[in-house]
């Protein structure tokens, strides 16, 4: 990943909210990236340290597609089309490196 100017954007920035939001417990190597959301409004981090279950993960991106208004019945998106097209972006990204490099 790589910084962008716009923090509403930047991915790292992202994470490092993320990770100062997670209990100190849950910020070893050995520990489930994906936890549950602590919904109390007065609680101390914004994560619990349960893991999030198999199914509230794979409707992450449906929930998200609803929440930003995209019709994903039309473009049929799921979490493995999410990293195919990832995986083609971040390569062609990268050949396009080596390419100016040389």
């Amino acid at each position: 990943m790589w910084p962008c100017s716009d923090p509403k954007r930047d991915p790292i920035l992202a994470y490092k909210t993320f990770a100062v939001e997670r209990t100190p417990k849950t910020c070893t190597p050995e520990s489930p990236f994906y936890l549950g959301i602590d919904h109390n409004i007065n609680a101390k981090y914004w994560f619990t340290t349960q893991p999030m279950g198999k199914n509230t993960i794979n409707s992450l991106l449906k929930t998200m597609c609803q929440n930003a208004g995209i019709d994903d019945e039309e473009h049929r998106l799921t979490n493995h089309s999410a990293r195919k097209t990832m995986v083609k972006k971040l390569k062609k990204a990268t050949s396009l490196i080596l390419i100016s490099y040389r």
